[in-house]
């Protein structure tokens, strides 16, 4: 015998909807689990989890949005303020609280090893923006910073100018806009919207090291002349090029030889050049590439590089509904190519769970007043459910 019970759910803090409108094509492999939608824009700067049916099963209420939601010893390490992370309970109780004292976060964050963050920031006495990475310790509460691109790449930042209004309506110098960080044996990987290049560093998590570039994936075009050009990875064969791609990550796999892997990312495929001046640069961009912020054609995109021949390759692209900016893939299970994928098009107001060779499992269409920057998908188990 089986009973249908409905639930109506009680009314939430933001005011945002409960139900999403769902597409479910098969449900069967759907994973168990919630999906975090990360600032979407409208009511609130709340992070909302929905369940496979599209209804919301909680919100976290903060007063700029999560960027990243990250399990460690337990707890769940967010963003709780623009200038401050913590550390949450299953029971919403924040300890740590950690004060990002003359910083803002933005973007991202990633929980390293022995309870070390990394998080993409701008720093309150600059005229420049969204160009540091802070280490944060959770245990002692110390903040330092890690990265200041602008010393990475003094010969390009020089080269920038400030537009007056960015991109995102923001002011500053936005000359790189850093929006993704992932740290893998000891390589900080980086992905540029505003000069579309992706960017692996060494020696960049010690606050006291010189950090030094290891390769860069962008536009030849961009980089010419400035003496980092000999960075650049060489494409083999004709792969789509990214442009304004966002939520790159390095994905290992044991069947490759040493000194080879994937970089998967959104790619935006949308090309836009505010910061440069010198020349005009609209036609420097891939010739697949959209100049339009509303009509093109988005991808999951996947490389395959090999750091011992200094070249890369795509392996995997699939189109996916237009997003200009924001947006993700994210890889479920272990994060391996094998593993299901949800692909969230913020523009488009619209993410899905999909297999790995990017079948539509289920859609999700979200209301919003013009983008919902990220949508991941975690289990929660061990915290809020059982392990």
């Amino acid at each position: 015998m089986s009973v249908r019970v409905t639930v109506i759910a009680p009314s939430n803090p933001s005011g945002y909807p409960t139900q999403v409108a769902r597409r479910i094509l098969n449900e069967k492999p759907l994973s168990s689990g919630l999906f975090a939608m990360v600032g979407v824009s409208g009511l609130s700067t709340s992070t909302y989890l929905m369940d496979n049916q599209g209804a919301m099963r909680a919100e976290l209420a903060s007063d700029t949005a999560t960027f990243n939601l990250q399990m460690s010893k337990g707890s769940l390490v967010t963003a709780t303020g623009a200038r401050q992370i913590s550390a949450i309970d299953p029971l919403g109780h924040a300890d740590p609280i950690i004060s990002l004292t003359g910083y803002s976060m933005h973007h991202d964050l990633v929980v390293h090893d022995a309870g070390i963050v990394y998080a993409l920031a701008s720093a309150g006495d600059s005229t420049r923006v969204e160009d540091r990475v802070l280490r944060i310790d959770l245990d002692s509460g110390e903040v330092t910073e890690a990265v200041d691109l602008a010393k990475v790449l003094p010969q390009y930042e020089r080269l920038a100018v400030a537009p007056g209004t960015n991109l995102d309506g923001s002011t500053g110098k936005d000359w790189i806009h850093l929006n993704t960080l992932q740290i893998v044996d000891d390589v900080m990987y980086l992905s540029s919207r505003e000069i579309s290049t992706i960017i692996a560093l060494d020696h960049a998590l010690d606050t006291y090291s010189t950090t030094s570039i290891q390769f860069l994936i962008g536009p030849e075009a961009m980089w010419q002349g400035t003496g980092y050009e000999k960075h650049l990875l060489t494409p083999v064969g004709s792969p789509t090029r990214n442009a304004g791609q966002h939520s790159v990550h390095r994905i290992d796999d044991p069947k490759l030889p040493p000194g080879q892997y994937y970089l998967e990312m959104f790619n935006n495929n949308y090309w836009h050049v505010g910061s440069r001046t010198d020349i005009d640069w609209k036609s420097a961009g891939p010739s697949s590439a959209s100049r339009s912020s509303i009509d093109g054609t988005s991808q999951a995109l996947r490389y395959l590089v090999d750091e011992t021949a200094g070249t890369f390759r795509q392996d995997f692209a699939q189109d996916v509904p237009y997003s200009s900016v924001v947006s993700n893939v994210w890889r479920l299970g272990e994060r391996t190519v094998g593993d299901q994928m949800v692909v969230n098009s913020g523009k488009s107001n619209e993410y899905s769970q999909r297999s790995a060779d990017g079948t539509v499992l289920a859609s999700y269409r979200y209301d919003s007043t013009g983008l919902g920057y990220r949508v991941f998908k975690e289990s929660f188990q061990g915290y809020w459910y059982g392990a």
